[in-house]
């Protein structure tokens, strides 16, 4: 019984871990700079199936350790569909950290900003090095 309970609380965890990284890549807006860049709005239903699909494929083969015999020409259209995604994230995550400025500038803040910068920063920082040594 108490295993049962450990599976479903993982697995809830998950999801909600999972639907707020999806949330949040969907409101810094990469998708629809995606769809508009293309002139594809008519396959958006395609963008949205294909980005779930994604998602499981990839939490299932992370978690079971699933291993596949790509071919060389498979593996590179991967790759380059990886580094596209990632490339239209850095390039939203930029434009987030623009319209802090604005933000910045709205609220008439004038002194601070460094500190505000720093501490998320390092909060990067450490929390990447406590995530890497353990």
């Amino acid at each position: 019984m108490i295993n049962i309970l450990a599976v479903i609380i993982a697995l809830s965890s998950g999801g909600v871990i999972s639907a707020g990284v999806y949330s949040f890549i969907t409101s810094i807006g990469v998708f629809p700079r995606i769809i508009a860049s293309t002139h594809s709005a008519t396959h958006s239903v395609l963008y949205e199936n294909c980005i779930i699909a994604g998602g499981i494929l990839g939490n299932i083969f992370y978690l079971c350790g699933v291993k596949t015999n790509l071919s060389y020409v498979p593996a590179i259209i991967c790759a380059i569909c990886i580094g596209i995604f990632v490339g239209a994230l850095a390039m939203s995550l930029a434009e987030t950290i623009n319209s802090m400025a604005v933000f910045f500038h709205k609220i008439k803040m004038r002194s601070g900003i460094s500190v505000i910068v720093y501490a998320i920063v390092f909060g990067k920082l450490i929390g990447s090095v406590a995530y890497f040594f353990t």
